[in-house]
């Protein structure tokens, strides 16, 4: 009997011990399961409290402009006459008078200033006594020479002589002439340089005239990108500072074919073609929308300098938000600076999202919200 209650006990110990071995089986078998074994739904889960946790900054975005879109420039600018002249004697003197003061309109032949004349007038009579001694030495050399007492060549060169003086005489004539400044056309005094009483040299100017037929011009400057999109006879808008209300029509008159030695600019002027009303006077000021000609130029684009990130030589770096609503960064080529704009070349396009702020916070591949996405302003506009 004792033996066989060993045996029971003996058994006993024997399904417990499977039993045991049942259970944590499995469970070693669980803990160590390889990380491609786990569900999907588990990996599901784990991403979804990684995005969770991610900090994702706020940006604003920019859509990037072809440069070839822009229709339009603007130009600061100035009135002027289109033809104004530095009235200037050609002799130098004491002014005696001067009748045009600044804002005077004159009329064709009116006498705008003149010399003292005494000066000039002697000059006048020395010059009319030596042609008279020139003539009457030519007159006794020709009777000399029919009487065959002096030679061919004495009397060439009294002729020569009586030349000379005759010439002299008409310069000094001239010089009279001119002692006295007239207004060959209709004008405006614009500025009155000299005044009665002063000694003014030969060329040195005492007044400065606008021509009335001329008609008014805007007067400004635009960069070489500018200037060579643009053609002359194309029609152009101005707005003038005294007349903030009103658009003035004008044609452009005048080009550059040269760049300004102090500012880099090219000149640029616009024919008025009409001021219905309203008073326009040389010296306002006011700003002229042009049209330009169309860029033919791929893959060039038009930037705001904030979304820059880097800078290294003549390339650039930007932060673009891809699908995902994550930056990556691209590398551009800068074409040109214009103020708070970049004109770059690379792999852009009309669709993408520039990070135009908050690059300075940014790495590769960052999540972003971008906050509002705003087309650059084009070239030229207010």
């Amino acid at each position: 009997m004792n033996l066989h209650v060993k045996q029971r006990r003996g058994l006993g110990f024997c399904c417990r011990g499977l039993f045991l071995a049942v259970c944590v089986v499995p469970l070693f078998v669980a803990c160590g399961k390889p990380a491609e074994q786990v569900s999907k739904s588990e990996a599901a889960a784990v991403t979804d409290k990684t995005a969770a946790t991610e900090q994702v900054r706020v940006v604003d975005g920019v859509a990037p402009e072809a440069l070839g879109q822009a229709d339009s420039v603007s130009m600061n600018g100035v009135i002027a006459f289109r033809e104004e002249t530095r009235a200037a004697f050609k002799t130098g003197g004491v002014v005696k008078r001067i009748v045009a003061r600044e804002g005077d309109v004159m009329k064709t032949g009116d006498v705008l200033a003149a010399l003292d004349v005494s000066e000039i007038d002697a000059a006048v009579a020395q010059a009319q006594a030596l042609h008279d001694k020139a003539m009457r030495d030519l007159q006794r050399g020709e009777t000399l020479r029919a009487k065959e007492v002096i030679p061919q060549e004495a009397l060439d060169n009294l002729r020569t002589a009586e030349q000379a003086a005759a010439a002299g005489l008409k310069a000094a004539r001239f010089n009279r002439g001119t002692a006295e400044l007239r207004a060959t056309e209709p004008v405006v005094v614009l500025k009155r340089v000299a005044e009665p009483g002063e000694v003014v040299g030969a060329g040195q100017p005492v007044l400065l005239l606008g021509s009335l037929q001329s008609g008014l011009v805007f007067r400004g400057g635009l960069n070489d990108a500018q200037r060579v999109r643009l053609a002359t006879g194309a029609t152009a808008q101005v707005r003038l500072d005294a007349w903030p209300a009103d658009v003035f029509d004008a044609s452009v008159s005048e080009l550059g074919q040269a760049a300004d030695a102090r500012t880099g600019a090219y000149r640029v002027e616009l024919l008025l073609r009409s001021t219905p009303g309203k008073t326009i006077l040389a010296g306002m000021v006011g700003r002229a929308q042009l049209p330009v000609q169309a860029a033919a130029t791929a893959n060039t684009w038009v930037v705001p300098l904030s979304a820059i990130v880097e800078t290294v030589g003549e390339q650039v770096s930007v932060y673009v938000v891809n699908a995902d609503n994550r930056v990556e960064r691209v590398q551009l080529a800068l074409s040109q600076l214009r103020r708070d704009r970049a004109v770059v070349q690379g792999a852009l396009d009309a669709q993408m999202r520039v990070v135009s702020s908050g690059t300075a916070y940014l790495s590769d591949g960052d999540r972003v919200h971008v906050n509002s996405v705003s087309a650059v302003v084009k070239e030229g506009a207010p």
